[in-house]
Order: C-alpha cells, then structure tokens, then sequence
C-alpha cells in the first residue's frame, strides 16, 4: 500500500475519540484539527476553549515527530500569557514562555543550548500564531466582526498582521501578510469548520473533527517515521553542479514535493509568476557566458522564476540575488525565454531542476509530476 494511503487510513481510523458529554464540554470548545498537505496528514491537534483561554496539544510531523502543548491565559478577551512546550519521544526540545508586562509582551525560551529572551510591543487583541499550526485561528474567526478585521500576532521574536473579511454569510478570507488568500468555512455561530489554503504558498487544507486520540496518533506517526515513511520538511532545498562544455553551471532551488496533488494547470498555475521552487528564490550561477535558448546570459550569478503555461513557460532571469522568491522586481530581468513542454513516462515526487545532456545538446529541465519543461544551453562569448 502506498505511503499516503497508510497515514490517511490510520487518521481516519484514530481520529474519534469522542467529544465528551458533560455540560461543560461540546463540539463548540472541545474539538480536533486536521491539516492536510495534498494526501499527507501534517499536524493533527486537540483544542479546548474558554472564557479564560486555550489549552492545546498538537502533533506536528514536519521537519520530524514533535508534540506541542500550548497553554493560553486571557482575560477579557486579551492576552495575558501563553505557554508553549515543545517534545520529541518524551525529551524537551524548547518551552516558550510570553506574558504580558504594561504594554510589552515579554518572552522566554529554554532550550538545551541556553535561554534567550527579549520583548516587544503589545498589540491591541494580540494573539499566536504558530506555524502549521490553525487552533488560534478559531480566535480569529470568532472574534470577526463586520467587515474586515486587522488581527496582530506574536510569532517566536516578531510580531506581524493578518487581514480578515466576511465572503458570505459562513465564509471568509484570512490573508497572511506574505503567503497569500485562506478561504474558511465557520458554522452559524462563528466557529471554524475548515481552511483551504490553496491560493497560498502552502496550500494546506484544515478540517475540524472530534477529539482526536493524540497519543496513538503520535505513536503510530513515530513509528512510521522511524521506518522510512517521514513527512520531512515542507520543501527542502536541492542543488546541483553540472558542466555545460566547459562551463560550470551551479542551481539552488526549494523542493516541493507532489504529495498527490496535479502540479501543472492546478498547484502551479497556468498564467501566473511562480517561483519556480519554494522558499528563497531559485539562484542560478555560471562561471561562463552562457546562451539559454536565444538569451545571452553572462557569466555571474542570476535568480530564475517562471510562468508556466499548457504548452510552453516563460524561463524569466533576473539580475536580483539573495531575495526570498516571492520578491521578483521586473526591471531588473535579463530576459525571458520560452521553454517546451513535453509529457514523461514516470511521476516525479519532488521539484527537480537539472541540466542533462542529450543527442549531443545540453537542455536544462524543470520537472515535476508527469511532466517536464525543457531548453537547450550552450556556452558563447559575449561580444
């Protein structure tokens, strides 16, 4: 049976550990979270809700197994404190502590290497985000008034804002302030019910369920991990040094992977500037001139981004180095070429750029999925 089968049926099977039936618990502020990346179970999570805060206890799988505990203090709907503990197999990792001082939020982590601390400025509502992680959001959500919302956040050292606004009487977007568009679901009385986040750069999908049997699940996901089937990091970084008839030409680029899901026309949209990776920017370097299809391409180091199309992708090369590659500042392109696509006999799991050569030509590949964009390269001297 294939690896995201297993982890779906053994989700599924774990998952019910019923809501409890005492008038003080309900589906409303006892509840489980489930988030999904394409067919690969990511984060699972136990939530409970009151006036006084949250206590939350979350199985994470990325980068490797971990179990978080989060206890969260309000009063009058404010901040006032928040721990969070994080484990591997029962050993501490870190425990964060934050509480509120005047108008300052301190903060405190322990960890084996030491304790760091500093502080930063209280935000009116402020709450936590945490990365992979979508219990807080239920604050979100239920906290919505009108229109459209500002929510302040901490995150480890740093503050930021995200924007919310009603779509429909049960939906409504939350943005993140760099990934992009969520489209949530809530229930008549304001409660979240799911998250797709497909028009962001993560492009996860969050679910609410019933009680969740975290320490089963935690078990069964070490174990898995422990036999080879890790989820690992969201997108990893590949590289590659290939020579080009003397040339030497250098890749870095983030490496997401397909987990199920169709790429081209769909993840990766046909039209649209993408990345042509994930994270920092894809950097391409030559320690010769270079011609990549008809574009002259001195020797020096260049970032490469891309819009895909049905037939065709438009390779764009750009001067900048070192941004993250959301940024793109298309006055500083070297060009652009078209690059072909062609249909391959085999699924590729994971983003993969390269330079092959073949029928005595050098082509450089983006592949992914069931397909591959292609140009040929050469070496030439810049007059």
């Amino acid at each position: 049976m294939k690896r995201h089968k297993i982890l779906i049926i053994s989700t599924i099977t774990m998952l019910v550990a019923a809501c409890a039936s005492s008038d003080e618990k309900s589906a409303e502020n006892d509840f489980g979270i489930v988030t999904m990346l394409g067919d690969d179970t990511l984060a699972v999570e136990n939530v409970s809700i009151s006036a006084e805060g949250a206590y939350a206890e979350v199985i994470l799988r990325s980068p490797e197994v971990r179990k978080g505990v989060f206890e969260l203090t309000l009063a009058d709907d404010q901040l006032v404190a928040m721990n969070a503990t994080w484990t591997r197999e029962g050993d501490t990792l870190y425990v964060d502590s934050y509480q509120v001082e005047g108008d300052s939020l301190s903060w405190i982590r322990n960890s084996p290497n030491g304790i760091r601390n500093g502080s930063q400025l209280l935000a009116p509502g402020m709450l936590p985000f945490i990365d992979m992680v979508h219990w807080p959001f239920e604050f979100m959500v239920n906290r919505l008034e009108n229109d459209t919302s500002d929510y302040h956040v901490f995150s480890g050292s740093r503050g930021f804002s995200f924007k919310a606004w009603r779509n429909g009487d049960s939906t409504l977007i939350i943005k993140h302030p760099s990934r992009g568009e969520m489209d949530v679901v809530t229930n008549a009385t304001d409660n979240l019910i799911s998250v797709d986040g497909s028009r962001t750069t993560r492009d996860l999908t969050v679910s609410r369920v019933q009680p969740i049997d975290i320490e089963a699940l935690e078990a069964g996901f070490v174990k898995a991990e422990k036999k080879g089937k890790s989820f690992g990091a969201l997108s990893g970084r590949g590289s590659g040094e290939f020579e080009v008839n003397g040339a030497t030409v250098s890749l870095d680029y983030g490496t997401p992977s397909k987990r199920g899901r169709v790429i081209w026309g769909d993840l990766v949209q046909y039209g649209k500037r993408w990345r042509t990776g994930a994270n920092r920017a894809t950097h391409f370097t030559t320690d010769s001139d270079l011609a990549i299809g008809d574009l002259l391409v001195p020797e020096g180091e260049y970032t490469l981004s891309s819009i895909p199309g049905e037939e065709t992708l438009t390779l764009i090369i750009n001067t900048q180095t070192g941004q993250n590659g959301q940024s793109y500042d298309e006055s500083l392109d070297l060009g652009r070429v078209q690059m072909q696509y062609r249909s391959i006999d085999e699924v590729i799991e994971v983003f993969t750029i390269d330079i092959v050569e073949k029928d005595k030509r050098h082509l450089l590949r983006l592949r992914w999925d069931e397909g591959e964009y292609v140009i040929p390269v050469i070496t030439g001297k810049m007059n």
